[in-house]
């Protein structure tokens, strides 16, 4: 059920046990079970003595696998900012992609609205453009799911509003399909952002 001994101790967030296990020399980095890695399940759950520990007996960062793909994503996923922090203090790689799931980090992030982790992502250097998950890209995401201030902050970013993948092939048709109108203006005014024609003319009628 837990993949592991190690495992069932993270997600149970029993402390003393994995402590008992990692002086039995319990191999943080073998991976099984729904989190992947012991790591990744007390990431996700909001474990913070956990991850600390496991961090000491040198589990892997950047182990990828499981529900969410890394520990990293699973922390920003599941919105434990202290975890995020403490993951890429420790250098987790912010750019790791995982297809089946958000994509990035970063994407997460977006999906959820979680503005202050996206915001520790990109001062870790989490690259605004990188593509895979469901929305192709954090912008995507965010224009998908109406979070208007992840916009602004991903744009402040450089992240590019004409990189046409994912679910809604760009963030300005995302925004358009789900109708939200305020980040379908907001795009349309983002210097360089290439208008398609259709929304062209209904903008010139608008205004007309």
């Amino acid at each position: 059920m837990h993949g592991t001994a190690m495992q069932a101790a993270a997600v149970k967030g029993h402390s003393a046990t994995l402590e008992i296990l990692v002086k039995a020399k319990a191999d943080p980095n073998l991976t099984g079970g729904p989190y992947g890695t012991a790591l990744q399940a007390a990431a996700a759950l909001g474990h913070q003595h956990i991850v600390e520990i496991l961090l000491q007996a040198k589990a892997d960062l950047n182990v990828i696998g499981g529900r969410f793909g890394t520990a990293l994503h699973a922390a920003v996923a599941n919105g434990h900012q202290s975890i995020t922090e403490i993951l890429l203090q420790a250098k987790a790689d912010p750019n790791i992609i995982w297809e089946p799931s958000y994509g990035t980090a970063l994407q997460a992030a977006a999906v959820k609205g979680h503005s202050a982790t996206l915001e520790t992502l990109l001062q870790a250097k989490a690259d605004p453009n990188l593509i895979g998950g469901l929305y192709g890209t954090a912008l995507q995401a965010a224009a998908a799911r109406g979070h208007q201030d992840i916009i602004e902050i991903l744009l402040q970013a450089n992240a590019d509003p004409n990189i046409l993948v994912g679910a809604y092939y760009g963030p300005l048709e995302a925004a358009r399909r789900l109708g939200h109108h305020a980040i379908v203006e907001l795009l349309m005014k983002t210097p360089g952002i290439r208008i398609p024609a259709y929304l062209q003319k209904r903008r010139k009628i608008t205004n007309e």
